[in-house]
């Protein structure tokens, strides 16, 4: 693919808007392409094998399969001026995001944008010690906060667990090793990519934007 100034969006899920290259692993887009594709969905939604969310999730035709975890889709260096990930980093190990990001890197425009959007490790841990301290202190009886939190954490074996986690200073740290500069934490809809609302749609998350 030989197409300049690109605006890739990976990990897209079921948010894929018309002029990005809309990317993601999941056995839905392949799905989506098939005619007749409801009755299927339907047949394995009755047969157990699909999840009622999965069976009520919209998949855009647009988007691109790519297991983002294996290989990366093949685009030219340089050829992107903006990526954008949200939620899905978080989903994949360590060294995979690692790897991930170099290959951002490599097909980014020199002065091109990439937005990261995860959950805030930070964020989630200062409001369990802050549910904890209060139930210690006798104002509430919060028994869940342990298992709100330990659920956040913990891996599972299924396509929706967290296998890692960031802030801020980590996520930060790794996309300065890479070589990204100009690293710097935003706000929900806070960016320099003039249509960000087409993608971003979770406002509970940690956002860090950098150039290259």
């Amino acid at each position: 693919m030989k197409k300049t100034h690109l605006k890739l969006n990976l990990g897209c899920g079921t948010t894929a808007p018309v002029g990005w290259l809309n990317v993601d692993s999941s056995p839905n887009v392949l799905l989506a392409k098939i005619p007749g594709n409801k009755f299927l969905k339907k047949l394995l939604y009755c047969m157990h094998l699909m999840s009622e969310e999965g069976y009520k999730a919209q998949w855009q035709r647009n988007v691109v399969y790519c297991n983002l975890t294996k290989s990366f889709p093949a685009l030219s260096s340089n050829s992107c001026s903006v990526i954008y990930t949200s939620h899905f980093l978080e989903h994949i190990p360590l060294e995979s995001t690692k790897r991930l990001i170099m290959k951002c890197y490599g097909v980014l425009a020199p002065g091109g944008i990439l937005r990261v959007a995860v959950p805030d490790l930070f964020g989630e841990a200062k409001n369990y010690v802050e549910r904890v301290t209060s139930s210690l202190k006798g104002s509430t009886n919060d028994w869940k906060a342990a298992g709100d939190f330990i659920n956040l954490m913990v891996s599972r074996s299924d396509r929706h667990s967290h296998m890692w986690m960031y802030d801020f200073i980590s996520l930060s740290h790794m996309l300065c090793e890479t070589g990204f500069r100009n690293i710097e934490q935003k706000r929900f809809m806070e960016s320099e990519i003039k249509d960000i609302d087409l993608v971003e749609t979770r406002e509970d998350s940690l956002f860090v934007e950098c150039k290259k």
